[in-house]
């Protein structure tokens, strides 16, 4: 009799700690139908709304508040050689699911894109910072030629 009451309290203790765990904020058991994770956008192809391929979602951009602000677009090149990285806001990436597969369009040309000025990661910034440090220093190396 002991044995079964253990039993079934360590029973209504596991479903228990199951309800509380999904009722519970701390952790999300599952990805619901409407809920898309990075995985899902990374790597996602994203058209114009002419049906034009422009690019592809390399990264998204996450503001302190913890809420994802802009996708960061690989644009031109071929094959990922020679693209370059251009971010475009959240609000105006619409993402659909036509014929079962899952997409991106935005209000933009293949031209503006490649025209956009490229983003700039915090490492991108601080490697352009470094290279232009040493470059000044190299010049200032250089003993200066006046003409005699």
């Amino acid at each position: 009799m002991l044995k079964a009451t253990i039993h079934g309290a360590a029973g209504a203790l596991l479903l228990t700690a199951a309800a509380a765990a999904q009722d519970s904020p701390r952790v999300l058991l599952q990805q619901q139908e409407s809920q898309k994770i990075s995985a899902d956008l990374i790597g996602m192809a994203v058209f114009n709304p002419q049906g034009e391929t422009v690019g592809k979602i390399s990264q998204l951009v996450i503001e302190p508040d913890q809420k994802v602000s802009a996708v960061v677009l690989s644009v031109g090149g071929f094959l990922g050689i020679g693209a370059k990285p251009v971010a475009v806001p959240l609000q105006s990436v619409q993402f659909d699911n036509t014929g079962g597969k899952d997409l991106a369009v935005v209000n933009l040309t293949r031209e503006e894109l490649s025209n956009a000025p490229e983003f700039k990661t915090l490492e991108r910034q601080k490697e352009e910072r470094s290279a232009a440090q040493i470059q000044r220093e190299q010049e200032n190396r250089q003993p200066s030629r006046t003409p005699q």
